[in-house]
C-alpha cells in the first residue's frame, strides 16, 4: 500500500482556514507511525465532520428550489462536492418538496424522490 498524497486544499481557502489546515497536516505528520495517536486524530475529525454535516451544514442548506439550484451550480463550478450520504440528500429533497407542495396537499406537479 503506497503512501497517499497530502490533502489538496481548495483555491481561495480563507486565511484562518488555511492556517488550521496547515496546522492539522503538520500535527498529523508529527504522529506518523503512531497508530493510536493517528486513530485519535481520525476519531476527532470524524466527530467534527458529523457535527458540521448533521448540524450547521444541514441547517444552512437551501429550503427552496431556486436556492438549491444556485447552491448545486456553485458546487459544480467550484468542484466543492461534499461527502453527503444519499439519505441526507433525500431528506433535503423532501424538505424542498414539502415547501413546494400546494396548500391542498396534492403533489401532482412535484415528482417523487427516490
Amino acid at each position: 500500500m503506497g503512501t497517499p498524497t497530502r490533502p489538496v486544499f481548495p483555491e481561495g481557502l480563507a486565511p484562518d482556514l488555511q492556517q488550521i489546515a496547515d496546522s492539522l497536516v503538520a500535527a498529523i505528520e508529527a504522529r506518523t507511525g503512531d497508530a493510536a495517536a493517528l486513530l485519535a486524530v481520525l476519531r476527532f475529525l470524524e466527530d467534527c465532520h458529523q457535527w458540521l454535516r448533521d448540524g450547521l451544514y444541514q441547517e444552512a442548506l437551501p429550503s427552496n428550489r431556486q436556492a438549491l439550484f444556485e447552491l448545486l451550480w456553485q458546487m459544480e463550478q467550484q468542484r466543492l462536492w461534499p461527502n453527503i450520504p444519499r439519505a441526507q440528500w433525500l431528506a433535503l429533497l423532501e424538505r424542498v418538496r414539502a415547501e413546494l407542495a400546494p396548500p391542498d396537499g396534492s403533489t401532482s406537479e412535484i415528482p417523487p424522490s427516490g
